[in-house]
């Protein structure tokens, strides 16, 4: 639930923080705008409908969902930071961010089973995660300019791309998500569990080479090549991608059986 709302609201928010912050920082600050005000109504719609979801799923949900509700309050500004700096081509800065919520994931994941194999604790561990990512990635923020966005071209048409491609943002990950939302319903948390595990193991390869695509296509990418040039970069990042994601798939079938 938490993954399906946050994807679908940044989603086309932060393509169009990439695309168009190659000039300037008012596409960071106005992008960040848009986020919180949607990741306030989100954690607000959450916090209210907790006992509802919970009697949908007929799970012990409401405790969990009220405090990943949290994350909305935070993940703003992860999100629009790594938008931003992946735009300034800072691929770096962006791999950190990544791997600095990542490890705090694992390691607080840990912690928290070895003291109690609870899914509460690991709402927790989630949000302590975010919270800790945030507060690294706070000294990349201007508040003063978050409050002081000005009207330009450039906001103009980072409006329209985002009006635009909205709908499509709302709805390119439910693909994704739809079985967990749905599943839920009818197969116990544990069966639901084995099924997120074995779909992470095997889109990993796809989602690598889906990133090397879409930043390939990036402005400045596409600015200081020609067209053939991004042709061949194309063709090669498919090919390797589609070997890599076999090599893989083989791999974990080898390891289920």
């Amino acid at each position: 639930i938490i993954a399906s709302l946050s994807l679908a609201f940044y989603s086309i928010i932060s393509d169009a923080i990439t695309r168009f912050s190659t000039e300037n920082d008012s596409p960071l600050y106005y992008g960040l705008f848009l986020e919180l005000i949607f990741g306030f109504i989100i954690a607000t719609i959450l916090l209210i409908l907790a006992n509802q979801i919970e009697n949908i799923y007929n799970k012990p949900l409401s405790m969990i969902i009220r405090i990943t509700s949290i994350v909305f309050l935070f993940t703003p500004f992860i999100e629009s930071i790594k938008a931003f700096n992946l735009g300034k081509k800072r691929v770096l800065k962006v791999t950190i961010i990544n791997l600095i919520l990542q490890i705090l994931l694992i390691v607080l994941y840990l912690l928290f089973f070895y003291y109690n194999r609870n899914a509460i604790f690991a709402a927790l561990a989630f949000v302590i995660a975010n919270i800790f990512t945030f507060l690294f990635i706070l000294k990349y923020i201007s508040f003063k300019k978050l409050f002081c966005i000005e009207k330009s071209q450039l906001i103009g048409r980072m409006k329209k791309y985002i009006k635009n491609g909205f709908i499509f943002g709302l709805t390119k990950n439910l693909y994704f998500q739809i079985p967990f939302l749905i599943g839920g319903y009818f197969v116990s948390s544990v069966e639901l569990a084995f099924y997120a595990f074995s779909l992470s193991l095997g889109m990993q390869g796809i989602y690598t080479f889906i990133s090397s695509l879409h930043t390939i296509f990036l402005p400045y990418a596409v600015e200081l090549r020609s067209k053939e040039d991004v042709a061949k970069y194309t063709s090669a990042i498919i090919k390797f991608g589609t070997l890599m994601t076999l090599i893989l798939y083989a791999l974990i079938l080898l390891i289920v059986h």
